[in-house]
């Protein structure tokens, strides 16, 4: 059996490797990992919500999307801007904190 110094060096030569035949196979196995879906499913989900945001419907760039999940179940829910996801992240993902938002927001104009 290999120390954890050979595997960790090992592992980065596969890598490697496996970057030259699949560029995105970092991103395919995070995807996986992370949310557990695949890079088809990511695609898939892009293409049903245009490439716009699920939450203030305006275009999104690669760079500025975020997956939504659920924390409590890891249920992926939809793909976001990096700010719209921040935003009910800091509201606690909280239906009721939500709900207040919006009526002060609304009491306020």
């Amino acid at each position: 059996m290999r120390n954890n110094k050979e595997n960790k060096v090992a592992v980065k030569e596969y890598e490697a490797k496996r970057l030259v035949k699949d560029p995105m196979f970092r991103r395919k196995r995070w995807l996986k990992f992370k949310y557990g879906i695949t890079i088809e499913d990511y695609d898939n989900m892009l293409l049903e919500q245009g490439s716009l945001c699920a939450i203030c419907n305006l275009p999104m760039e690669e760079k500025d999307i975020c997956i939504d999940h659920c924390h409590k179940t890891n249920k992926v829910r939809g793909l976001l801007h990096r700010t719209c996801n921040a935003a009910i992240g800091l509201l606690k993902e909280d239906i009721n904190i939500l709900a207040n938002a919006i009526t002060y927001i609304i009491k306020s104009n």
